[in-house]
């Protein structure tokens, strides 16, 4: 773990602290370019006053190091790029920080505007392949009658076509569509299987809601998507392009707006007894934690006469590794059951839950 310099003052000393939560909790392991630069900030005064332009609510290493991508993607040239593999760099990422310092510094004016307003979307297809077990379960519990879908924090939608997607668990099998281009590898460890669905679950709808949902037609939007994914996860990169293309075909609906807001009105529109889904990955922690409180209330109201599930993957607090939960609210009441722990982009399964439960 990077401790952190006394020269810094005490909010720095906050922000620099979150440069090193995302390197030893996210990108170590993961991302060797990007865990350098998040320890290497975290230890720059004039690199961090650069991200205090950063929302507090979203996070200051992704969304800086997402900024600094998305130019190099539209063609600002410098020789950071010899260390982003994206942009075809193969140096060294050990050696990768004071490029990328001197990049921001020179391009900075030119990133205050987009770091003061753009937001983490990443819209991670590894993810599906966590979610496509819970769908399974849910559509046994309610005898496979076809299921409406809504997705909060959905960004361009991507998640919501899961059922367009192939699925390879290695040893706990395959699922999907056979014929698919978009071929989602995800390995099942420990000991329990997830419990893969031997035939797509079917579905009735699917929305999502956003407070900026991302057109996938839109090549900005779709520039900002893509620089969101880290440069050194080129196959990453290639699946999410390839989910792209498979979504302009047929464009998922998406709202925009607030969850608490839209949430009650798009179920409201779904009829009783058609069971309802709501899932949402790693959104929460752009929630206010009374916002999230809110969540669940707003959940449990709308679950009078009828029932819902709440499928999510996030990286609750005092988790080793991200959890996919699944909530059950009828009439108000929820009952909560923690299916696996994950990989934060889907690379890999842990099955908790029961063979006879699931």
């Amino acid at each position: 773990m990077t401790s952190q310099p006394a020269h810094l003052d005490d909010h720095l000393t906050t922000l620099a602290a979150r440069f090193v939560w995302n390197a030893d909790h996210g990108f170590q392991g993961d991302s060797p370019l990007y865990d350098t630069l998040a320890r290497g900030a975290a230890n720059d005064a004039e690199v961090l006053s650069l991200a205090e332009a950063i929302p507090r609510n979203q996070p200051p290493a992704l969304v800086l190091f997402g900024v600094a991508h998305f130019l190099l993607l539209g063609g600002v040239r410098h020789p950071v790029e010899d260390y982003f593999p994206s942009r075809g760099g193969t140096r060294s990422a050990d050696d990768a920080y004071p490029a990328f310092r001197a990049f921001c510094l020179e391009y900075a004016d030119q990133m205050r505007p987009l770091l003061a307003t753009r937001k983490t979307q990443t819209n991670e297809v590894g993810r599906c392949a966590i979610l496509l077990p819970a769908f399974g379960i849910i559509s046994r519990r309610v005898s496979g009658a076809p299921l409406n879908l809504i997705e909060v924090g959905a960004s361009s939608g991507l998640n919501l076509v899961w059922d367009r997607y192939r699925y390879d668990y290695g040893r706990a099998g395959r699922g999907g569509l056979a014929e698919s281009e978009v071929a989602i590898a995800c390995d099942a460890r420990g000991s329990g299987r997830p419990p893969i669905p031997t035939s797509l679950p079917p579905t009735a709808s699917r929305i999502g809601i956003d407070l900026e949902p991302a057109d996938v037609r839109d090549a900005d939007q779709m520039r900002w998507q893509r620089a969101l994914i880290w440069p050194d996860q080129i196959e990453r990169a290639a699946l999410f392009e390839r989910a792209v293309e498979v979504a302009r075909r047929e464009p998922p609906a998406l709202v925009r707006g607030d969850a608490l807001t839209e949430l009650p009105k798009l179920i409201r529109k779904i009829p009783a007894e058609g069971p309802t889904v709501v899932t949402h990955s790693f959104t929460l922690y752009q929630f206010a934690p009374e916002a999230r409180q809110a969540f669940d209330e707003v959940l449990a109201a709308s679950s009078a006469g009828r029932v819902l599930f709440r499928v999510s993957i996030e990286w609750y607090s005092g988790d080793e590794f991200p959890a996919l939960r699944l909530i059950t609210y009828q009439n108000g009441g929820r009952v909560e059951e923690h299916l696996a722990n994950c990989h934060q982009h889907g690379q890999w399964i842990e099955w908790l839950l029961a063979e006879n439960d699931s």
